[in-house]
């Protein structure tokens, strides 16, 4: 699974901080050659949607890629006040607004299996369409502790 979030590198460099973006597709389209290649997107409300949507027709035109799973962000309390200052973080976790952006990608990109993380859908199968527009996902979390004992390889 390879982590990509824009279509430009600009973009990319806001997101990051890094000036890989070339470097991360040319990667994305090589793999993708020659092993089943998931490319995980993160989803920024008001900020990259329509990057998000030409990023999975690059994807389908110019690679192989299997699949885009599309992931809402997660707000951590050490960078809310940088998101507050990109974009109004009130409408992160909105279900109905990351099914119709999934949707909307897998137009442009009918060759690719275009979708949401596993557990989320299992949950929301069978929930009615007017439902779905009133439900927002907790999208603010604590970083998350590594608890586990780092063992490195070499």
């Amino acid at each position: 699974m390879v982590s990509l979030s824009a279509s430009t590198p600009e973009t990319h460099e806001k997101i990051t901080g890094s000036k890989t973006f070339e470097k991360v597709l040319e990667n994305i389209k090589l793999a993708s050659k020659y092993i089943y290649t998931i490319v995980r997107c993160v989803y920024i409300p008001g900020f990259n949607r329509e990057e998000l949507i030409e990023l999975s027709e690059i994807l389908s035109r110019e690679s192989e890629v299997k699949e885009i799973m599309v992931h809402h962000l997660i707000v951590h309390n050490e960078n809310k006040n940088v998101l507050e200052s990109i974009y109004d973080i009130k409408s992160v976790g909105k279900v109905k607004d990351l099914l119709l952006l999934v949707d909307e990608m897998g137009k442009k990109a009918p060759d690719i299996k275009v979708t949401i993380k596993g557990c989320l859908l299992v949950n929301l199968r069978g929930i009615d369409g007017y439902l779905l527009n009133s439900i927002t996902l907790d999208c603010f979390s604590e970083v998350p502790v590594i608890k586990r004992k780092y063992h490195p390889f070499f």
